[in-house]
């Protein structure tokens, strides 16, 4: 099979004399060329333009434009730059003009009158040339073609039948003739001839990316390109196909996309679950800190103090937990964010170390701190409390009583430092490289002495690098101690520096009255209304509780709630649903009535929705009771004073 001839080669007689064409015919006719007249050099360099030749013959003498002018035009063309140009001239005999003539680029200079075998010999040689330098280039681009990485063919438009299929095509096709049948036969779909046939018709290529076929009983994906051929006349008389098989790239593809879905899914689903134990864990934790906290407050003998310490402690440690989990969570799915203001390092140092030191003191290990004026630096300031909270009780934890655990902060320039050291346990060096992985830790065996997941350390590292600042470890050993230096940068956008508010449960309630504020409480667990019911009316709230959101509803069309404080996780109808009825109620049937999202569900996703759906601030539970009746009053208009 190979690509089909294009016809004889094509001869050019240029002469301004009918009868000298009609003699050049007769000579030439036994060669098999195609004879193309041309009757002036304009005439002829339009024919050149459009068509290949195999030689040109020249008469010298033709008005308007010479043999000469028309040769040196012709030689300046694309198609004529290489085909050879015979002179004929029956003037011109002197040796000068056939100088002249191969300056221009003849191939020969021939005399008349001249013997018509000699003329015939010549033109043939160049004829067979042409014939052989196109079998040849037919060769090489069959040859190319064939070794491919593509499926190539050429049809015809007139009646749609193959002239090339290349090696590749063939194999598909399995072996069959294809050279001479139509579209039709080989199978090609009414698609695939519509398209055929639109190419042709407008005479401008056409791309498929990823088109489906069916070869050989077999579905395959394409990259197809077709591509018209025209004629001397500039019709298109053929169209060639060239598809390259995308299959093994498009299903690799589309397993990633599948996988990466997977994935997705799997993340949104441990996103949900984690939401789900963080909700199942905090809600009885917010029950045990705030019923402790609520006995703190009717001033116990030295013994329960003792009991309500231990349980805070601990019930804080359990949230502490949960909020690692979360929080490394969040930083392996990349959704860290940060808050950035200008914060008071200096202040989110002193409030991390305060907020210790009783758990040092009770250890036996002295807290030293040393803090320098650090001013304000572009920061997330609760994010950084909790890098220098971690480092700290980390350290604190792996000193023994009677040791010694030292904070230095100092400003250098353009960077803060911070110095956190201690002379406790310290650190294999082989362990120093991963101190800030996730679930690393130096005793990972079950007689380990210190609790925790090993969590603390690698959220610190990543809040630090998302702060663009770094985090080191060094130690020079078991027993000799443990040094983490945390730098930062000391940019500062404005000077009004922020620092982080007090942790929950921190310090001493604000006392805030409540006297005659209609609150309802909206939780499905019994425990927390419970709670909220004996923090509210101890302050002089009148309280309605209700389990669910129907009750809900109709309490607030009475009118009778200066306050919602609804949680978001309830059976039938959650809290995000329920603000969205309230809302939608005439102001007369409280459509107006302010409320505080009061849930256990801790991501930012979730404070974002309450807000959308209604609510006017959202608290994660366990809270802060003190917190919760400032934003109650806040709400409702009240002061509350300290």
């Amino acid at each position: 099979m190979h690509l089909s001839d294009e016809g004889a080669p094509r001869v050019l007689l240029v002469d301004d004399t009918p009868s000298n064409l009609i003699a050049l015919r007769a000579v030439l006719a036994p060669i098999g060329a195609d004879l193309v007249e041309a009757r002036s050099g304009a005439e002829a360099l339009e024919l050149v333009a459009r068509n290949w030749f195999a030689a040109i013959l020249v008469d010298v003498q033709m008005p308007t434009m010479d043999g000469f002018e028309t040769a040196t035009r012709i030689r300046a063309t694309e198609r004529g730059r290489e085909v050879p140009i015979l002179f004929l001239t029956a003037i011109h005999r002197d040796e000068t003009y056939a100088l002249r003539g191969y300056g221009v680029g003849a191939a020969d200079y021939i005399t008349k009158p001249f013997e018509p075998a000699i003329v015939r010999a010549r033109v043939k040689a160049f004829v067979d040339l042409f014939r052989q330098r196109e079998r040849q280039r037919r060769v090489r681009l069959e040859t190319a073609m064939n070794f491919a990485p593509a499926l190539v063919s050429i049809f015809r438009v007139a009646d749609r039948r193959c002239e090339f299929a290349n090696a590749s095509l063939r194999r598909v096709l399995g072996e069959r003739e294809v050279v001479g049948a139509t579209a039709e036969e080989l199978g090609a779909t009414s698609e695939m001839i519509a398209l055929h046939d639109g190419v042709a018709a407008r005479g401008e290529p056409l791309q498929l990316a990823e088109h489906t076929l069916t070869l050989g009983g077999k579905e395959r994906v394409f990259d197809i390109t077709f591509q018209p051929l025209r004629d001397d006349q500039g019709g298109v008389d053929a169209v060639m196909t060239f598809a390259i098989d995308v299959t093994e790239a498009v299903l690799a593809r589309r397993s990633v996309d599948q996988a990466r879905a997977k994935a997705e899914h799997a993340n949104r689903v441990k996103d949900e679950f984690l939401a789900i134990v963080s909700h199942e864990l905090r809600t009885p934790l917010s029950s045990i800190l705030g019923w402790a906290a609520n006995a703190r407050g009717k001033k116990p003998s030295a013994e329960v103090e003792r009991a309500l310490d231990i349980i805070e402690r601990n019930a804080l440690a359990q949230a502490r937990l949960i909020d690692d989990i979360l929080d490394v969570s969040r930083i392996v799915a990349g959704q860290l964010r940060l808050e950035m203001t200008s914060a008071d390092l200096a202040a989110a140092v002193t409030n991390a170390v305060d907020s210790l030191r009783p758990t040092a003191e009770g250890k036996g290990v002295t807290l030293l701190a040393e803090i320098g004026v650090l001013g304000a630096i572009d920061a997330d300031p609760d994010r950084i409390h909790q890098v220098i909270w971690n480092v700290l009780s980390n350290a604190i934890k792996f000193t023994k009583a009677g040791g010694h655990v030292w904070v230095d902060a100092v400003r250098e320039g353009a960077r803060v430092t911070l110095r956190i050291t201690d002379d406790g346990e310290g650190l294999d060096p082989a362990f120093v490289p991963f101190i800030f992985e996730p679930f690393r830790q130096g005793d990972a065996s079950t007689t380990r002495r210190h609790g925790g997941l090993g969590l603390g350390l690698a959220i610190a590292h990543q809040i630090v690098r998302a702060h663009d600042g770094t985090i080191q470890a060094s130690s020079e050993g078991k027993g000799r101690g443990t040094t983490i230096v945390i730098e930062l940068s000391a940019r500062s956008r404005t000077d009004k520096p922020q620092s982080r508010p007090p942790a929950p449960f921190a310090g001493q309630a604000i006392d805030v009255r409540l006297d005659d504020l209609r609150l309802l409480v909206v939780d499905d667990d019994e425990d927390t209304r419970l709670l909220l019911n004996e923090i509210f009316s101890t302050r002089g709230a009148l309280v309605t509780c209700v389990p669910g959101a129907r009750e809900a509803l109709d309490e607030v069309r009475r009118g009778r709630s200066d306050v919602v404080i609804s949680d978001i996780g309830m059976p039938d109808i959650d809290g995000f649903a329920l603000m969205q009825e309230i809302r939608r109620l005439p102001r007369d049937q409280g459509g107006r009535t302010p409320a505080i999202a009061l849930t256990a569900y801790s991501r930012a996703e979730d404070a974002t929705r309450a807000i959308a759906a209604g609510f006017q601030l959202h608290a994660t539970k366990p809270v802060n009771p003190a917190i919760l009746l400032s934003s109650v009053a806040a709400l409702a208009g009240k002061r509350a004073t300290p």
